[in-house]
């Protein structure tokens, strides 16, 4: 599990799909957030995404800069 800090330039309306976005990277099994109304408004999410990294020889790490990050980093 990561814990990660979202920071977005400006207000989300559909959090769902976003998040379901951050689902829908392979290995990513759970994503939840944090619900409180003025942390999405203000531009920072807190997401807790727990994951499984399908290759035993792929450390958590590796995962984590070489996948994730980056799918997260080119989503709109």
């Amino acid at each position: 599990q990561i814990v990660l800090v979202l920071s977005v330039e400006k207000p989300i309306r559909d959090i769902k799909g976003k998040l379901n976005d951050i689902r829908a990277i392979e290995g990513v099994t759970v994503v939840s957030h944090e619900t409180d109304d003025d942390v999405i408004h203000r531009g920072d999410i807190v997401a807790k995404v727990k994951f499984h990294v399908s290759r035993e020889s792929t450390r958590a790490i590796t995962y984590i800069h070489q996948t994730l990050v980056p799918a997260i980093n080119s989503s709109n």
